[in-house]
C-alpha cells in the first residue's frame, strides 16, 4: 500500500511535473521539488500512524514527479 501510493502519485503526475517545469523554469521546479520531497520525507519519518505514512509517501511521489523532468540536461 505504501509503495502503491508513491507509484500512483509519481506516475499520474509526471506529465504535469514536466509542464510545471516548462512553465516556471526547470531550476525553480527542481528547487520546489527538492524542498517538497524533503518535507514529505520528514513527515514520513515522523509518522505516528499508517494513514499519515501513506499520505507522506503520496506526497513524495508528487514531488518526485516534479523532480524527475526538472533535472539538468547538458
Amino acid at each position: 500500500m505504501v509503495v502503491t501510493a508513491y507509484a500512483l502519485a509519481f506516475g499520474s503526475l509526471l506529465l504535469i511535473g514536466g509542464r510545471i517545469g516548462d512553465y516556471f523554469g526547470r531550476k525553480r521546479a527542481l528547487i520546489a521539488g527538492l524542498i517538497g520531497f524533503a518535507l514529505a520525507s520528514a513527515m514520513a519519518g515522523l509518522a505516528q500512524s499508517f494513514d499519515v505514512l501513506v499520505v507522506a509517501r503520496a506526497l513524495q511521489g508528487a514531488f518526485g514527479a516534479l523532480l524527475a523532468p526538472s533535472r539538468c540536461r547538458s
